[in-house]
């Protein structure tokens, strides 16, 4: 039996890479020859779009453009390098592979997940994550895979159509992803965890590392978003008002305006899926709206404010969050009560270890086939 994962581990994210780095890692500990596939690119963070609704506009655009990629130029290469580096040296990936020389491998089962692999937005007109030309025999797990968004156009509702039915096993990161795929094509869907979930905390603090370029004080209040969040900064600062500690939050990505380091708000970047992972685990408090900033609060004992978006992306963090027996923790707006509020991490731990029992039952079932 050889297995190929088909996941986003090339994207710049840090639960992305590390998710993938999850399931190759339980599924090796457990005796089975997996590798993930590495199809894709390293993600390149330097994606800007001209504005030509008017003169004023489009010149703004060009200018804003410019200043954002020459500010960030140095800082995003070298966090390119610590995702090659991670990529490379933790999760030993062997060389880029073609579309064509994924679907004529030798693998006997194929992984897809997880990570919001089917969402369109993300993978735009990528369909190897459906696996649809896959070779006559080869086993389709989907393992945790997530869709990020309820709206589709009809050739993607198709193309979902034609391939969820010949997966040989189906399951998903949150409950409105099984409801889609029911309604799609009238198969049942396991709601499972996350494969960051499959492995105990220390697996992850073997491998974080400190980050070289972020000086970060001893204590800190860490904020950390995905796409930014309004409320972000004031719920950490007042937080830590009232540690009577510094705020941290942490740039990835874009510098969507030019920050100063000696303002009210601390800001650390240039951190790989390593550096993050520290950044988390020594943190004394979390304010995020990040489904893996949440994964690995609980995983490291890190007390946390969930902040929801009011998009579709936030079905998986709720999911989590009632599977744990946190959801009171999800909020839209924080206030003073609710981030004082203490966490049994004991019962916290048993639920995590209940959650991933049942992913691991999935994968066990899966695989046996």
């Amino acid at each position: 039996m050889r297995i190929g994962i088909l996941t986003l581990h090339h994207a710049l994210n840090a639960g992305a890479a590390l998710q993938a780095w999850a399931l190759q890692t339980y599924l090796q500990k457990n005796g089975y020859d997996a590798k993930v596939v590495n199809y894709g690119k390293i993600g390149w963070p330097f994606k800007y779009a001209l504005n030509f609704t008017n003169l004023r506009r489009f010149v703004g655009s060009i200018y804003y453009g410019f200043r954002t990629f020459f500010l960030t130029f140095g800082i995003e290469s070298y966090r390119r390098h610590l995702f090659r580096d991670f990529l490379y040296s933790i999760m030993c990936v062997d060389r880029p592979v073609k579309k064509e020389e994924v679907l004529n491998s030798a693998c006997t089962h194929f992984i897809v997940g997880s990570d919001q692999i089917w969402n369109p937005r993300i993978v735009k007109k990528e369909d190897i994550y459906f696996l649809p030309n896959i070779k006559k025999g080869v086993k389709r797990i989907a393992y945790a895979g997530s869709f990020g968004v309820d709206e589709f156009t009809p050739r993607q509702v198709r193309l979902m159509q034609d391939c969820f039915k010949n997966f040989d096993a189906l399951s998903v990161r949150e409950t409105q992803g099984a409801q889609i795929i029911k309604k799609l094509c009238g198969r049942e869907a396991e709601v499972v965890c996350d494969p960051t979930l499959l492995l105990p905390a220390e697996a992850y603090t073997k491998i974080e590392r400190r980050p070289a370029l972020s000086c970060l004080p001893p204590r800190y209040v860490a904020v950390y978003t995905v796409g930014g969040h309004p409320l972000a900064k004031d719920a950490a600062c007042r937080m830590g008002a009232r540690l009577g500690i510094p705020v941290v939050q942490l740039l990835g990505g874009q510098l969507a305006r030019w920050y100063w380091p000696w303002g009210k708000v601390k800001y650390a970047t240039a951190l790989g899926p390593r550096e993050w992972l520290w950044f988390m685990h020594h943190a004394d408090y979390v304010v995020t709206n990040s489904f893996h900033g949440v994964i690995f609060s609980l995983l490291f004992h890190r007390p946390f404010t969930a902040l929801l978006n009011n998009r579709p992306g936030d079905a998986r963090l709720l999911t989590l969050l009632e599977a744990v027996g946190l959801k009171k923790r999800a909020v839209c707006r924080p206030d003073d009560e609710g981030l004082s509020d203490s966490v049994e991490w004991s019962a916290v731990d048993g639920n995590i270890e209940e959650f991933a029992r049942k992913g691991k039952e999935f994968l066990s079932k899966a695989l046996a086939r």
